[in-house]
């Protein structure tokens, strides 16, 4: 064997370098903050060993600024000893910035995103990375950064002039960018007005429409609807057919004078499909800006998608992991266990219910008149299968695409949908990051961050006059979503009347168990206990002392989606302590379309439909009514589009950056011993209760 020798002088500078870099880390930050004079401090207490430098590099503050806090410190530090480092504070150089540079100091959280920060700023992401140098490393957990307190200038105010104002011309007519291969006939069907009215305020306009031209169509809704065509060289009936996506029959029907052969220039009417009304109750929910011209009142709008009626044939590419190579690989004790019962999961057959229950909505829609392809690909986690998938020519007729399920086939995927114009609905990610830079990606999971405006918006809204309290475990766990509940609450969260002028209090339950609570606690108001954690010991002690309680004090208890899921939970306390939990899905089995949709799943598939089928049939119910109703550029009249459907509520939202997410969130309250939904939405400025 071949030795090597290491000089004593390498030895010795490696152990410097390593002895060095482990005294630095070996200093644990402390996550003990407090208020003095105004200014914000960590309380660190020194360990055995530790120096003022290292310190000072775990906490990424320069060591002049934590002797200025910390009057007559040296570098010989003792253990037990407290010091206060600056909270926010950077190295030297942006510890320069001050109040008028424009810019607030900003600590970066674990898992942090440009997209999230942009979100909770209200900044631009170019914004942030043109005050951080373009960030080429991204984001660093635990370092500091600049955000730009605003990036549009205040315009200075306008001297008054008294003049009278001029009434404003009232518009009877919407201006309409023209998406690709549209044609005067598809803005016919659309929004159910006359060729004619169509060419008088378009003079010279043309059968078929140029990608991006805008065309004026009426409003008024007063002429007959009615097309014709003018028959011209060679033409059939079965040609027309084709043309205006019809049958032979429904052509002749309307044209019962016509022969065989159709003559040049002969006139034929060709009948509109009829508007079918959507079995699912629409409500329009908010005022989000469409593609229209910015002129366009908000009731023209509306008015105009709620007459739509695009119709067509469309093709919808459905992609889900069926792992058929794991088929080979299942033995018959993986499918059936010692208790002849399912096992929960079995990889092959997990998203199988989900088809099935998209499947379903497909066969309902085409009974009243839905002609759509579905086109089925298995997707795996597989960047390599996935990128010779989209090499395949019928990929760019689609019309939608749904999935695939995993994030980095969904990323290839999206970046081919955006190329191609065509929408795409991810099903399942809660990640806001799939949204950015594409607007033609559908979340439907609310993020964690709408989640939380959500909650602080019910609060304003529900309990006003009641003690807010954040419960967690320790001052460690679940620090992250902690930290991110107070800035929604610090910023968010109305004053509260007098008496209650705090706006919420802390309880860290390992250090103090209920001491806060019964100190800070009224008899005679609400008292509303938040805690984001799902550790099972914590929960189950702190409901069970809360319950102890529930006789002194009123108290509600909000927790968060995964309490659904939790078995161990009791009864009993969810019931006493009027608990309520946030969730982006719920089921009511006692609503007709449920146990309809549940009689007909076990009918065909001879077992109960689980979470996927549910969102299965929801997402193609949803997505295949937007196209039948809009076509495919569905986007222009998803603000009015919202749907309660069996598990979810879709309210999309366009994203200031990207493609649009669902918003809604169910407020479920334990009452009876079962959870009933008691959600709060936004309807013009006011608050409605789901069944109001």
């Amino acid at each position: 064997m071949r030795r090597y020798r290491i000089p004593f002088f390498f030895i010795f500078f490696f152990s410097l370098i390593y002895g060095q870099s482990y005294a630095q880390e070996s200093v644990v930050r402390s996550n003990v903050t407090k208020t003095i004079d105004g200014k914000e401090f960590y309380l660190h207490e020194v360990k055995n060993g530790e120096t003022l430098y290292a310190i000072s590099r775990a906490y990424h503050v320069n060591i002049n600024r934590i002797r200025e806090n910390n009057t007559g410190l040296t570098d010989q530090l003792e253990p037990g000893q407290i010091v206060r480092i600056p909270a926010f504070a950077p190295d030297a150089e942006s510890a320069q910035i001050n109040e008028n540079s424009g810019y607030i100091i900003h600590k970066v959280r674990p898992k942090a995103t440009l997209y999230g920060l942009s979100k909770e700023f209200g900044v631009s992401i170019e914004a942030i990375k043109a005050a951080n140098g373009g960030l080429p490393d991204g984001l660093k957990k635990g370092s500091f950064i600049k955000i730009p307190k605003s990036t549009i200038a205040t315009p200075e105010p306008e001297p008054v002039v008294n003049v009278q104002p001029q009434p404003q011309e009232r518009k009877n007519y919407l201006e309409y960018q023209a998406r690709r291969k549209e044609s005067l006939y598809d803005i016919v069907l659309k929004y159910r007005v006359s060729i004619d009215s169509i060419r008088a305020l378009n003079p010279g306009i043309e059968d078929q429409l140029k990608n991006e031209q805008i065309i004026k169509i009426p409003v008024s809704g007063k002429d007959l609807v009615r097309l014709t065509h003018t028959v011209t060289k060679r033409q059939t009936v079965n040609r027309l057919a084709r043309k205006y996506h019809m049958s032979v029959d429904d052509i002749r029907k309307a044209n019962p004078f016509i022969s065989r052969n159709l003559v040049e220039g002969q006139v034929v009417f060709i009948p509109l499909p009829a508007l079918n009304p959507s079995p699912v109750e629409e409500t329009p929910y908010n005022d989000t800006v469409m593609p229209f011209a910015v002129t366009d009142s908000l009731s023209n709008r509306r008015m105009m998608c709620d007459r739509m009626h695009a119709g067509g044939h469309f093709k919808i590419a459905l992609m889900i992991p069926f792992y058929l190579s794991g088929f080979d690989e299942l033995q018959a004790d993986n499918v059936v266990s010692d208790n002849d019962e399912e096992p929960d999961y079995i990889k092959p057959f997990t998203f199988i219910q989900f088809y099935e229950g998209f499947m379903m909505a497909v066969d309902s829609l085409k009974k009243t008149g839905l002609n759509a392809e579905i086109f089925v690909y298995n997707v795996e986690d597989d960047a390599i299968a996935t990128k010779e998938l989209l090499r395949n020519p019928e990929m760019k007729q689609m019309d939608l695409i749904i999935g695939p399920v995993y994030s980095n086939s969904f990323k290839i995927v999206a970046g081919f949908a955006k190329e191609h114009h065509i929408f795409i609905v991810n099903p399942f990610t809660s990640r806001e990051e799939v949204l950015y830079n594409n607007p033609f990606v559908f979340k439907l999971t609310p993020s964690f961050n709408s989640e939380l405006g959500h909650l602080v918006h019910y609060l304003n809204t529900s309990y006003k006059n009641a003690q807010i309290f954040i419960a967690r475990h320790d001052p460690y766990r679940d620090e992250t979503d902690f930290n991110l509940l107070r800035t929604y609450l610090d910023k968010r969260l109305d004053s509260r009347p007098a008496p209650f002028t705090d706006l919420y209090h802390e309880i860290v339950y390992s250090r103090d168990s209920v001491f806060t609570f019964l100190h800070t606690a009224v008899s005679d108001h609400e008292n509303v206990v938040i805690t984001l954690s799902d550790n099972k010991v914590f929960i189950l002690d702190f409901m069970r002392k809360l319950n102890e309680l529930r006789d002194t004090f009123p108290i509600t208890v909000i927790g968060i989606p995964e309490w659904k899921k939790i078995d161990f939970l009791e009864p009993e306390y969810l019931n006493n302590l009027n608990t309520q939990i946030m969730s982006d899905t719920y089921i009511d089995y006692g609503n007709p379309w449920v146990k309809r949709f549940v009689s007909g799943f076990r009918e065909n598939y001879f077992t109960e439909p689980q979470d996927y089928a549910f969102r299965g049939y929801d997402i193609g119910w949803y997505f295949l009514t937007a196209l039948n109703k809009f076509g495919p550029a569905f986007d222009e009249c998803i603000p009015f589009y919202n749907k309660r459907l069996l598990q979810l509520t879709l309210e999309f939202e366009k994203t200031p950056s990207g493609g649009y997410e669902n918003q809604h969130w169910y407020i479920l309250q334990m009452r009876n011993y079962k959870f009933h939904d008691i959600s709060v939405r936004m309807n013009g400025g006011g608050i409605l209760r789901n069944g109001e």
